[in-house]
């Protein structure tokens, strides 16, 4: 537990705005605005800095700070009401400003208001869909730029303003056209892209609208700076385990795919490692949701690693650095070889089966509780095996 503290710590949003702002100090007519789960945090960096406070929409209130709250992992009415204000906010902001935009993962639902003709309800009912199926943060996102209002580089046609976003990743790659659904990004999809995951997906959308392409002379005077990514967290929680005497094998690449998939991986390792070791890794499982449980991707990958694991010497933790894993008040979970016979008489199969893994990690005291973290950089994974 200390080991995932320590390194969500040592990646939160506010210090990397700040460390961001002194190595290029903003101008001086600069504002800033954001949206993300980590959005409080960013602005708290922000703010060392004589700048203007404009629009930010977030998922948690931040104590001083005049966040916006928007719905995620579904956009609502606030998401709506906050985006059309950010926007006119932008529209007035003049050729001789400078639009510091703190964005960070969630952003794509709390600026989730739609294009017309698509209505809220619609793409709400799309969204669900998609994140039930177990798209890919690809596919999601290449259907989200195309219905939304201040996504896929529309919100920088939106101003005559400098916008400049510092953004810390949560997505595999980096690719700033996927971070919150590239609100200042030029988008590499098109309409048939959309059309065509919508159609695979059982989504009955087909009214896009066209995003500005690479090479749009409209982004001009836009530039996104990634301030983070998820190989920071790993590499944060290296030094943190390195420090308690720990070895450390660190995974160079991201972990995705599906979770039952990661468990058979992770309990390969647990027979493989030394004693005394930890494995490391960070990335975003996906997860076919099945019934109507309570829990997140990060729950649900702890539990089945129990299963994997039952009766080994070792221990395993999987938690989302933003703090939020689904909608759930915990982050995540900690299990250990013992996990999955302490829990049998509350039915962890059934539990699985179900997607209901919250109620069960609960009851046994498993679950990772951190609040609102200031971070959000994919989930950390950690796999420890005893003396």
């Amino acid at each position: 537990m200390a080991i995932v503290r320590q390194a969500i710590a040592a990646c939160d949003g506010a210090e990397l705005v700040a460390r961001a702002l002194w190595t290029q100090p903003p101008h001086r007519e600069a504002w800033i605005a954001g949206a993300g789960k980590a959005v409080g945090a960013m602005a708290r960096g922000a703010l060392r800095w004589p700048v203007k406070v404009g629009p930010l929409i977030g998922k948690f209130p931040e104590p001083g700070l005049p966040i916006q709250l928007g719905g995620h992992p579904l956009p609502d009415e606030r998401s709506v009401a906050a985006t059309e204000r950010l926007l006119q906010f932008l529209v007035q902001r003049t050729a001789d400003e400078e639009v510091i935009f703190l964005l960070s993962g969630g952003a794509s639902a709390l600026m989730g208001a739609p294009l017309s003709p698509l209505t809220l309800p619609m793409i709400r009912q799309a969204t669900e869909q998609l994140l039930r199926s177990g798209a890919s943060i690809q596919e999601i996102n290449t259907v989200r730029r195309h219905w939304g209002q201040a996504l896929g580089g529309q919100l920088a046609l939106a101003t005559s303003a400098r916008l400049r976003v510092l953004a810390l990743s949560d997505v595999v790659g980096d690719d700033p056209a996927t971070i919150g659904s590239g609100p200042a990004s030029p988008d590499p999809t098109t309409v048939a892209d959309a059309v065509a995951v919508a159609a695979h997906r059982g989504i009955a959308i087909d009214e896009f609208a066209e995003t500005p392409k690479p090479g749009d002379p409209r982004l001009a005077r836009a530039s996104v700076e990634i301030i983070a990514t998820p190989a920071s967290l790993r590499e944060a929680a290296a030094k943190a385990a390195a420090v308690l005497g720990l070895a450390v094998f660190a995974e160079s690449t991201l972990v995705t795919g599906d979770i039952d998939a990661l468990a058979q991986k992770y309990f390969d390792l647990a027979h493989s490692l030394p004693a005394h070791t930890i494995y490391i890794a960070v990335g975003e499982p996906t997860v076919r949701v099945r019934g109507s449980g309570k829990g997140g991707r990060s729950q649900q990958l702890a539990l089945t690693v129990a299963r994997q694991i039952a009766g080994l010497n070792c221990a395993f933790a999987a938690v989302g650095s933003d703090g939020n894993d689904g909608p759930t008040d915990a982050a995540g979970a900690i299990i250990d070889g013992s996990t999955w016979n302490s829990a049998w008489t509350l039915g962890p199969d059934r539990a699985l089966g179900d997607c209901d893994s919250y109620p069960l990690l609960d009851a046994i005291g498993a679950l990772v509780r951190l609040g609102p973290t200031g971070t959000n950089l994919l989930d950390l994974h950690l796999l420890m095996t005893s003396p």
